[in-house]
């Protein structure tokens, strides 16, 4: 082939020495460069031929003179080989031994091979099979069904020579190469969605099925050299030399605010508040750089992460996740998790989220994280370092590097500082790769945020890598939103998602909860300064409990025979609202409000109409937790409580400031009609 292809005689190098690296030569010691065009334009048919015309000379001709070349590169290389050799062998042994000791009898059985039918993987086991003396070690195969036809036959060559050996074979039977490409476009070099699906997938499975969860010690065939690992360590290497002094800068920057900021934060809350300080963690490499500051810049690596698991992480995320866990032994590590409600059950009722419409970060972001909050530190001030950079967005750029119990927070009772919120993209990675800081592996399958999976906000790239690398979910979810399509009436329910217009829908148009937040009431002949609403269930204590921030609740002060029930203005103790029970035609559940002994009575009744909102529409959203400062409002099961213990009658959670029509279900579900 290679005679051909230099355009020489054929058999003309038959007697000369010739070895292959990448697209390079070497003949008899002389380098000899062959261009890539050479191969994209040589004619094949051509060449097949001439390799079939002369097959069966070649194979006697080469055969004479392979055997004598090879005995003289052996021989010139035999103290070489003897080095190489004796570490390979000592280093599986060391291996091993350690392997065992780590983790305890019958471990031994767990050592495997990892067999691809290459030169690499063909030289590793045979140096674990005789180091170890072990020639019953496991081999695992992966036949990616993209083999070459003699991959396949020198793998069932080299079972038959090892008989005593164990060899199992990894292969995706489920699914086709070509009709997976047909759906999704063909791999690339960046994007080989191949080697997940038709490679390591299989090799999980089988592993799975025949160790468990039990730890296994893998021999591979890897070379440091052989890929862009090599070039990968020496760009960076370029990258942080180039940017020293950009690094220096960063790096003390951000040290000094973080180390002025909890300076700050004790002298402002006195003894103690040192233990009230956090890390907001998500697993991405923003929050990864902010925790590694912090810990360094408070030399503090006991201070407590916060990792708010949305029920819709990335896998690579919550595996990154638990080893920083594991690698950061002695931080305090709390878990936030709404495990009361199911995001699919919840899109069923209101609508998937959309852009302007995240209902599912209130849900199961920062309502979790404030449970958290509010079990470990109650009602005190906490000074949280999150990983926020202004130049992420046009809204975060509006923030401020420093924040403290303005409605910009989303949870209240905290200082929000953020040690790199002047960074770039590049100095995180500039940070992280020069202080050799682990990161999420979600970045190196090309993913440039680590979110949820199915956030709206989303670009293309990150759609398309999930469908490579979560097919499952990404199916299930396109299959849910196509239906939800359907249900509120879109003609193309299919063009209607993949194009991306699901992301941009507003408001509750087509979904049976949109009912709830329409408030629907009369205005009272009778009396003064009074409106019947209209409720969705039955009128009970957890309706009157709706009123507390109002006041103070008075029973005994109401007229008995209506089952009236009075609230007290906190500091005059004077009756401001009078609450019964009440029949009204055209509504089979209501409820008569007459406001009092007040200048602004429709202010009142506004405020008033906002709880009957979330009663009738509550769908345990958690916003109102989060807004709460005193820690008052709660979501047990199906109820929305109140303490009236806790309470501090400060009306966030009835101010528009804070909460839109009063209820957040009511920014989600508006129509236009409403």
């Amino acid at each position: 082939m290679l005679e051909l292809l230099l355009e020489k005689e054929p058999f003309s190098l038959a007697s000369s020495s010739v070895w292959n690296s990448a697209n390079r030569y070497y003949i008899d010691g002389k380098s000899v460069a062959i261009s890539s065009s050479v191969f994209r334009n040589a004619d094949c048919d051509f060449l097949r031929k001439k390799l079939n015309e002369y097959s069966a000379e070649n194979l006697e001709v080469s055969k004479k003179y392979f055997d004598s070349t090879v005995q003289k590169f052996i021989q010139a290389n035999k103290s070489r080989f003897d080095s190489i050799k004796d570490d390979a062998f000592d280093f599986v042994q060391d291996e091993a031994e350690k392997f065992v000791r780590k983790n305890g009898a019958g471990s031994e059985n767990r050592m495997i091979v990892s067999f691809s039918g290459g030169k690499d993987s063909t030289a590793t086991a045979d140096v674990v099979i005789k180091a170890l003396a072990n020639p019953k070690i496991t081999h695992l195969f992966g036949n990616t069904t993209l083999e070459f036809p003699m991959t396949i036959d020198y793998a069932e060559r080299y079972r038959k020579n090892h008989p005593l050996a164990e060899f199992r074979i990894a292969k995706n039977t489920d699914q086709n190469f070509y009709e997976v490409c047909k759906e999704i476009g063909p791999p690339a070099r960046m994007m080989r969605w191949c080697c997940s699906m038709f490679k390591t997938g299989p090799i999980t499975r089988v592993l799975n099925r025949k160790f468990g969860d039990k730890q296994i010690l893998t021999f591979y065939g890897i070379r440091k050299n052989e890929s862009a690992k090599k070039y990968f360590d020496s760009t960076v290497q370029k990258f942080i030399q180039a940017n020293k002094s950009r690094f220096d800068s960063i790096k003390d920057d951000a040290f000094d605010f973080v180390q002025d900021e909890a300076e700050k934060f004790v002298r402002k809350n006195g003894a103690g508040s040192e233990n009230r300080m956090i890390v907001s963690f998500s697993g991405g490499k923003d929050s990864t750089a902010t925790a590694d500051v912090v810990i360094k810049a408070l030399a503090n690596p006991k201070i407590t992460h916060l990792f708010g698991n949305t029920t819709l992480e990335f896998p690579m995320t919550i595996d990154y996740a638990e080893r920083y866990r594991k690698n950061h032994p002695l931080a305090e590590f709390r878990i936030a998790k709404n495990t009361d409600q199911n995001f699919y059950e919840v899109c069923k009722e209101i609508g998937p989220p959309a852009r302007m419409m995240r209902w599912c970060c209130s849900m199961f972001k920062t309502g979790p994280i404030t449970r958290v909050l509010n079990r470990k530190f109650g009602d005190k001030q906490i000074l949280t370092f999150y990983g926020i950079r202004k130049n992420e967005s046009v809204s975060r750029s509006k923030y401020s590097r420093v924040t403290e119990n303005t409605e910009t927070v989303k949870i209240q009772k905290q200082t929000v500082a953020s040690p790199i919120f002047e960074w770039k993209d590049l100095d995180v990675w500039l940070y992280l790769l020069s202080e050799k800081v682990d990161f999420n592996d979600a970045y190196r399958l090309g993913y440039d945020r680590v979110g949820c999976w199915c956030c709206p906000n989303n670009n293309l790239r990150a759609q398309f890598l999930s469908r490579i690398y979560m097919s499952e979910r990404s199916e299930n979810w396109r299959s849910f939103l196509v239906g939800f399509a359907r249900q509120i009436g879109k003609p193309d329910a299919e063009e209607y998602v993949d194009s991306g217009k699901w992301k941009a829908r507003q408001g509750g148009n087509g979904v049976a909860a949109a009912g709830d937040v329409k408030l629907k009431f009369t205005n009272c002949t009778s009396e003064e300064h009074s409106k019947i609403y209209q409720l969705t269930r039955a009128f009970d204590d957890s309706f009157l409990n709706m009123l507390v921030p109002f006041g103070i609740l008075a029973p005994e002060l109401g007229r008995k025979l209506i089952h009236e029930t009075l609230i007290l203005d906190v500091k005059t103790k004077v009756p401001i609202i009078s609450v019964q029970p009440f029949n009204q035609s055209g509504f089979e559940h209501a409820v008569k409000v007459r406001t009092m002994n007040v200048e602004k009575h429709d202010d009142l009744q506004r405020m008033i109409g906002y709880q009957v909102r979330k009663f009738n529409a509550c769908r345990k959203c958690l916003k109102c937790e989060s807004v709460c400062r005193s820690g008052a409002i709660s979501l047990a099961g199906n109820e929305y409580y109140i303490n009236p213990e806790k309470c501090v009658h400060c009306k966030k959670c009835v101010t528009e400031k804070y909460l839109t029509g009063g209820c957040m279900m009511e920014k989600y579900l508006r129509t236009k009609d409403l």
